[in-house]
């Protein structure tokens, strides 16, 4: 069985932007070398607004802000620190 990775990553997803493109290009390429399976979720700041977004946090086994998110997250998510 292959162990999954899922990854909540707070920025506003913009397909255009080489930032985001790379981001999931480095997640494949990790994958394969691992062998595992990584699902990567981008979470815009507004699914994160309210306490049912916060608590979704929590089904991730790592979440990443974006640059410029990360004063969000820790707001967010204080007990897992940055």
């Amino acid at each position: 069985m292959t162990m999954e990775v899922n990854i909540g990553i707070i920025s506003d997803l913009d397909d255009r932007r080489a930032s985001q493109q790379m981001t999931g290009a480095a997640l494949k390429h990790v994958a394969g070398q691992l062998a595992i399976e990584i699902q990567p979720t981008w979470l815009t700041t507004r699914a994160l607004a309210n306490q049912a977004g916060k608590d979704y946090l929590n089904d991730f086994n790592s979440v990443w802000p974006s640059r410029g998110y990360r004063k969000i997250y820790v707001q967010l998510w204080p007990q897992r620190g940055f």
